[in-house]
């Protein structure tokens, strides 16, 4: 929901973003398998909130992976 978030700030017409916002929303898409890992988080939140635990890890995998992006 966060991501989703930033992606509605960065394309609105309003200059007033700030430079961290606009870094944040770089340095995050220069990845090139991004996306793909949004993806898989998808997936793998569904299939917990579905009762599969087993996918916690998965998701645990993907924060740390988008803050090591972050920082």
């Amino acid at each position: 929901k966060k991501l989703e978030k930033w992606l509605k700030e960065a394309k609105k017409p309003d200059t007033s973003l700030n430079t961290r916002k606009q870094n944040i929303k770089l340095s995050m898409t220069e990845d090139s398998c991004f996306w793909a890992h949004v993806e898989e988080a998808t997936i793998a939140c569904e299939a917990y909130n579905n009762g599969d635990e087993g996918n916690f890890e998965r998701l645990v995998e993907f924060e740390t992976y988008v803050f090591g992006l972050i920082e």
